[in-house]
């Protein structure tokens, strides 16, 4: 009786101490069956994975069911990477599998319309395998997607290619890629590899052929010369860039032969780009640089400069090319023999709208040339800067203006007019109402000019804008100029920067200037209204 009464105390007062509102003689009857399941929920316990804090929420749930060890499968897996990951949809397994295997179900030249999967799978669903597609996949398979997303994808994965400026290409991610690409292939093809380059499978001829319906335009800055060349001896001073030997008096552009001699050694011609050019049908723009960049300490005078070869090849390969509208070549070194060669290629052209040779070394017998050709040709825009063309030149070209309908824009600055060349061309282009652009600033031209240029200005109904920087024309010449803007209500845009005005003439010719772009700007109203 007191044993059984002491046991019912124990036990009420370990309730108590518990915290427990259980009854005693409950808890008395089964001390062993709690003894036993403490014990195994104990064992259970230590047997579960530790959970860190970061599975459990605040109020004590777990964020990952996952981790929660109360609903973890104890499964032993056979297969060794068995995972509790869920199995993808059936949709995501399908795309991965065409993904994988696209190139094999679509062979090279695959467009986009041609491709069955991409059309039984529908748009919503071949969109998504497009974007699953690698950039790396060849170019012959994907050459017909049209999908800008995978485009823009593949040009930005090519670190030389940043940053890619699309609106400079047609605001098309696939034809700035196409572009920038066959750009890549020229600047870094080796004349001496040129058969292997062009006719290789997968060369540069299979490369334009896959480029042709989206290349618009070529930038080429640079284009390799043979590596063989012979050594040269050490010079201190580039050689001289007029191949004339400074002999101005030709005047014939009839006289220049491909076969002339030269100074040009034909081993040292540079990789034919007229095959390349040929394939690309949708080609407009082109723009080329004979130079060589980054040469660092392999620098070589002969790197530099079309040889009479290049010309020969070039010229009379787009003579009757009929898509191309724009050709400009910088810094190539063309003298007046290769501008004679270029004309005699490009008279009577129907098609080059543009003809820029900016940066070369083009001196009055070129300039006769290329009067010629522009009274024999559609030019409309022709940009002659940084040359040689002196007084004679100056000459021809204002003769060659003067009854020119169709030229609008002319740019001849950093020439050698001078003071007599300025009056011959400024009296040459004398009534013609063609010219909307015109530029002749440093070209060392004086007050003696003034008279012949306010001739030209006044009246003027053609010319908007007009630059002359750089030519020390002095305080008198502005008075005149001013003068003769009383009677041009068509310019726009004037530049008379360091050109010795002084700054009230300089101030009313602006308001002259700004009277003139508010009348146009109220025509243009007027006329959309």
């Amino acid at each position: 009786m007191s044993s059984r009464s002491g046991s019912d105390v124990g036990d009420k007062g370990g309730t108590d101490s518990g915290g427990s509102s259980s009854k005693g003689p409950s808890r008395a009857t089964t001390p062993s069956l709690n003894g036993s399941v403490s014990r195994q929920a104990s064992v259970a316990q230590s047997q579960m994975p530790s959970t860190s804090g970061e599975d459990v929420s605040s109020d004590g749930n777990f964020t990952d069911p996952a981790a929660d060890p109360r609903k973890m499968r104890r499964i032993i897996a056979e297969d060794p990477t068995w995972n509790m990951a869920g199995v993808a949809p059936l949709v995501q397994l399908c795309l991965q599998v065409l993904v994988d295997n696209y190139e094999a179900q679509h062979g090279p030249g695959g467009a986009y319309e041609k491709n069955p999967v991409l059309n039984q799978v529908g748009p919503e669903f071949g969109n998504k395998l497009v974007n699953k597609l690698s950039t790396t996949v060849p170019l012959a398979t994907v050459a017909g997607l049209d999908n800008e997303g995978y485009w823009r994808r593949r040009a930005e994965s090519i670190p030389s290619w940043t940053p890619c400026i699309v609106k400079e290409h047609g605001n098309s991610w696939k034809q700035l890629f196409f572009e920038k690409h066959m750009q890549e292939l020229l600047q870094a093809a080796q004349p001496e590899q040129e058969a292997e380059i062009m006719d290789s499978p997968g060369g540069l001829l299979d490369q334009a052929a896959l480029a042709s319906a989206f290349v618009t335009g070529l930038d080429i800055k640079q284009l390799l010369p043979p590596a063989n060349q012979e050594p040269e001896e050490p010079v201190m001073i580039p050689p001289p860039l007029d191949e004339d030997g400074g002999d101005d008096t030709v005047d014939d552009a009839d006289d220049a032969s491909p076969n002339a001699d030269d100074d040009d050694d034909t081993n040292n011609d540079h990789i034919d780009i007229v095959p390349v050019l040929k394939t690309l049908k949708n080609l407009r723009h082109l723009k080329l640089c004979y130079v060589v960049k980054n040469c660092g300490m392999n620098f070589k005078w002969s790197m530099f400069g079309m040889t009479s070869g290049d010309c020969s090849t070039l010229f009379r390969g787009i003579r009757d090319y009929t898509s191309l509208s724009s050709l400009q070549i910088h810094r190539s070194l063309i003298g007046d023999h290769k501008t004679r060669m270029l004309c005699k290629y490009l008279l009577g052209n129907k098609t080059i709208l543009r003809l820029d040779l900016a940066h070369n070394a083009i001196g009055c017998s070129g300039a006769r040339a290329l009067a010629k050709l522009m009274n024999n040709s559609v030019l409309e825009e022709v940009d002659f800067h940084d040359n040689k063309i002196g007084d004679v030149g100056a000459k021809a070209l204002g003769r060659a203006l003067r009854g020119s309908t169709r030229i609008k824009s002319v740019n001849v600055r950093l020439n050698r007019f001078g003071d007599a060349g300025g009056k011959h061309f400024f009296k040459g282009i004398a009534g013609n109402d063609s010219i909307e652009e015109l530029n002749v600033g440093s070209n060392s031209m004086g007050a003696p000019v003034i008279e012949w240029l306010c001739g030209y200005v006044d009246h003027n109904t053609a010319l908007m804008h007009l630059d002359i920087t750089c030519n020390a024309l002095g305080e008198q010449a502005g008075r005149r100029l001013l003068e003769a803007l009383d009677g041009n209500v068509a310019l726009r845009s004037l530049d008379i920067r360091l050109t010795k005005f002084d700054k009230d003439t300089e101030y009313q010719i602006s308001v002259i200037l700004k009277e003139n772009m508010q009348k146009h700007t109220q025509l243009v109203q007027s006329s959309l209204s």
